[in-house]
């Protein structure tokens, strides 16, 4: 009987060990999680005055500076050491150390359409589309500033305009062209148009990338390929979303050795939302 009782708890922890620890861990100061991945105890998503917390007391709660705004609503436990999982099946679990499931998302329909465009630590860009759970704490305050990482359906980014993170940019350019930057080197770019000035992209409900000129002429459009790619996005809306599918991306990584050298400021800015 001792020897089953041994045999069983070493079984536990080899599972704990397996599900807590392979899992490569996220970044806390960052807004995105992306599958598979995971939010240890004290470790959030954060964006401006919003965070999303995996508590010590093994709650996951969404706040607005010191305001609780949203909760798991399990039962707290200071001893439980436990994690937020992101898995690929879009759901967001809470374990305790010995991996039972204290709390899991609902995959249910979220009462409003979404996509989102982000620009990864590594460089990637991808847009994301069919939302399957949300913190409902949905706000849209009057202006709104976005994150330099996410930019949320419908919106736009104008001219100069762009999302940043570590050196990577993408950005509309003067010469009416959305580019992916590192440090001073075009990774990718639409190419330029006969337009100099005035040009924008806008994000669309339907995760579509569109380029426009200064007279709302179409110059160039994403081309939708759908993949499985679950990612979790504290929004700068003051919303927790969940996304199932990725439709468009591209990577950070240099294609090539002859992609053109060109300085950029490296000033930050904040975009204004645009109507």
């Amino acid at each position: 009987m001792a020897a089953s009782t041994r045999c069983s708890l070493l079984f536990l922890l080899l599972q704990a060990i397996l599900l807590l620890n392979v899992l490569p861990r996220a970044c806390t100061a960052g807004e995105i999680l992306t599958s598979p991945g995971k939010l240890q105890s004290g470790q959030q998503l954060a964006v401006g005055k919003f965070k999303f917390v995996m508590r010590p007391d093994c709650k996951l709660v969404l706040t607005e500076g010191s305001k609780e705004l949203w909760s798991s609503g399990n039962s707290a436990d200071v001893r439980a050491n436990c994690t937020a999982v992101l898995k690929a099946d879009a759901l967001l679990r809470v374990y305790d150390q010995w991996c039972t499931a204290l709390w899991r998302t609902d995959a249910g329909d979220v009462p409003h359409q979404q996509a989102a465009l982000t620009l990864h630590p590594n460089g990637d860009v991808g847009i994301y589309v069919n939302p399957v759970w949300s913190s409902g704490t949905k706000q849209w305050p009057e202006p709104i500033l976005i994150s330099k990482r996410v930019l949320l359906a419908p919106n736009k980014l104008l001219n100069g305009q762009y999302l940043t993170v570590g050196t990577h940019k993408f950005m509309v350019e003067d010469t009416c062209s959305l580019t992916l930057f590192q440090g001073g080197r075009r990774l990718w770019t639409t190419g330029p148009t006969n337009s100099v000035t005035g040009c924008y992209v806008s994000l669309g409900l339907d995760g579509k990338l569109r380029l426009y000129d200064q007279s709302n002429n179409k110059v160039w459009e994403s081309e939708s390929s759908e993949n499985h790619s679950p990612i979790l996005i504290m929004q700068p809306d003051r919303e927790a979303v969940i996304y199932k599918d990725s439709v468009w991306g591209l990577s950070g990584k240099p294609q090539n050795s002859s992609a053109l050298t060109e300085t950029v400021d490296d000033e930050s800015e904040t975009i204004r939302m645009v109507a």
